[in-house]
């Protein structure tokens, strides 16, 4: 009986919290009629109905209707239109006995229009929040405007957390601002994803063909800056769209495939030896930039030079070795266009070499400690390296390029000259 009676109890307790939450009271609120900035007054009044209708679909507060208000206002022969400051709609919420008074703006710049709405506690007349959302067709105005009466909501009711961001994301980019000859301002921002670095294509709004490509250079919250690296065809316009066409890569890494040749004149004769290496390229927005590379580029070639074997007991096998090596290398370079999908580029540094010679006697028939050591020669030395190729995809995560390095020895060695010439293909990740 004590479980049964206690249950009862619950029950009855719960049963009267829901009464009394669905008794909880509401907020009196009104809607000023919103002002008009480059846009007609008709356009902001019915962005002002919109937004009243949006508060009165949430059901968070008790709104008075427009009608109502202007026969208040009328017994107490007050003008609505036209009150326009701060004080004004203090005075409209004190004669229209609400708590809080909603005024509003409708602007249009740059093609882009925004809704601009404050909150007034009429007791204290001070502003307790503010909103903001933009669109950039006309059409949208209305759902935007519902969408923001939303949005003041639940920050009102405290649905959404006062610290908290609502993020309403831009459908389309476009171009919102000429700044001069080189600089343009476009409608997204850090809520969009935009990032430092993005490139960006220009459309042409009625045909919509390619007419330039932009660099973002800054990204603030709602909007970005951008340089104009490329115009095709006409230049860039307030109102052009604009479509992600990829990102600056400061950064790449990767495996470079090595063809040394060496075109050195000697009995040796030239030789060709492929290898691979490894990369790392730092490219700056001004198209210089520094590429570090480590791994073995060598060029080596052996030759045997059997001598007179009428007899044998004293025939000679003649064995010459030579190597050129370069280990690791360090190269400035100036990249061309490098936001365009082929980049080339140029270089000069410096590269660690180790050049090697060996020749030496042994008999055609092998006996212990009968070798003949003729020359046997190692020199460690930093060399010059000129340095040309083409960055493919030079925007894309993945990228290739053809590289081809000269390796420049200043003096020749073993009577040998050490240079090579030795081209690549690339292959990297940027980011």
């Amino acid at each position: 009986m004590k479980k049964l009676f206690l249950t009862i109890q619950v029950l009855i307790l719960v049963l009267i919290s829901r009464g009394i939450a669905k008794t909880e009271i509401k907020t009196n609120i009104a809607v000023a009629e919103f002002t008009a900035s480059n846009v007609s007054r008709v356009d902001a009044v019915a962005v002002s109905n919109f937004f009243r209708m949006g508060l009165v679909t949430t059901n968070l507060f008790n709104v008075l209707e427009r009608n109502n208000m202007e026969m208040i206002l009328a017994e107490q022969k007050f003008q609505m239109s036209g009150c326009t400051d701060q004080k004004c709609a203090i005075r409209m919420g004190k004669l229209l006995n609400v708590e809080k008074m909603v005024t509003g703006d409708l602007s249009h710049f740059a093609g882009i229009y925004y809704i601009t709405c404050h909150v007034l506690d009429v007791e204290t007349g001070r502003i307790t929040h503010s909103e903001k959302i933009q669109c950039i067709s006309k059409s949208d105005l209305p759902d935007k405007a519902e969408e923001l009466a939303e949005i003041l909501g639940k920050r009102l009711t405290g649905k959404i957390p006062p610290k908290a961001r609502v993020v309403t994301l831009k459908s389309r980019g476009i171009i919102t601002e000429i700044k001069d000859t080189e600089c343009v301002i476009i409608n997204q921002g850090k809520l969009d994803g935009v990032k430092d670095r993005n490139i960006y294509y220009i459309y042409d709004s009625v045909k919509y063909e390619k007419t330039g490509k932009i660099r973002i250079t800054k990204v603030e919250t709602e909007y970005s800056e951008g340089r104009i690296v490329k115009i095709y065809k006409d230049k860039p316009e307030p109102g052009q769209t604009i479509k992600y066409a990829g990102r600056h890569r400061m950064h790449s890494f990767g495996i470079m495939g090595n063809w040394a040749i060496s075109k050195e004149g000697t009995d040796l004769g030239g030789s060709e030896n492929r290898n691979l290496s490894g990369y790392y390229d730092v490219v700056c927005l001004s198209g210089w930039g520094f590429q570090f590379s480590v791994g073995t580029v060598e060029e080596e070639k052996e030759r045997r030079n059997i001598g007179d074997l009428t007899n044998l007991s004293v025939a000679i096998i003649n064995v010459e070795y030579r190597s050129f090596r370069y280990t690791a290398s360090a190269i400035a370079k100036y990249y061309y266009n490098y936001d365009y999908s082929v980049s080339p580029y140029f270089g000069v540094g410096l590269s660690k070499a180790i050049y090697k010679y060996h020749s030496a006697d042994y008999p055609y028939f092998p006996r212990p400690y009968h070798r003949i050591i003729l020359n046997d020669d190692e020199k460690e030395t930093i060399t010059p390296v000129l340095n040309i190729g083409a960055d493919i995809f030079s925007n894309k995560k993945i990228h290739f390029a053809i590289d081809v390095k000269g390796y420049i020895a200043l003096q020749n060695f073993s009577g040998f000259n050490p240079s090579l010439l030795v081209p690549s293909i690339c292959l990297g990740y940027n980011w």
